[in-house]
């Protein structure tokens, strides 16, 4: 079946080219002003914020964001399901990551049905506080 997407947490210029000569859809990851225009000068306009609470959070999201217009951001690292709403909320965010809805604990015991609810959960969050859409 293969992948559908790839993610990264963060980039290197090698991994920029090689995302770029394939076919897979690439979300790098970046956390300075500097992955930033690295990623936009090459075409990205969708990057993974990471990791965004201890990198300043929405605050820092806010002053990268501003000088770019088009981007949008998929933050994660240190997001939660108390405040993923929040992050969701803000108009640059597509989407956010948290270990909360599969914790290691969980996936070593096989506790499946736990980790769906809590997809599910986070999945209604999406849908409840934003549409989804860029």
């Amino acid at each position: 079946m293969g992948a559908a997407f790839a993610i990264s947490p963060g980039l290197s210029i090698e991994l920029l080219h090689a995302a770029a000569s394939g076919n897979l859809p690439f979300v790098p990851g970046i956390q300075t002003a500097s992955d930033l225009i690295a990623c936009v000068t090459r075409g990205y306009d969708l990057v993974k914020f990471f990791p965004a609470v201890p990198a300043g959070g929405l605050a820092t999201l806010n002053a990268l964001g501003g000088p770019f217009p088009n981007v949008r951001f998929c933050p994660t690292g240190g997001i939660g399901e108390a405040d993923a709403a929040q992050w969701l909320a803000h108009p640059k965010v597509v989407a956010v990551g948290g270990s909360w809805v599969a914790p290691a604990s969980d996936i070593k015991a096989g506790a499946w049905s736990k980790i769906e609810a809590r997809a599910r959960a986070a999945a209604a969050l999406t849908r409840s506080g934003k549409s989804g859409q860029p």
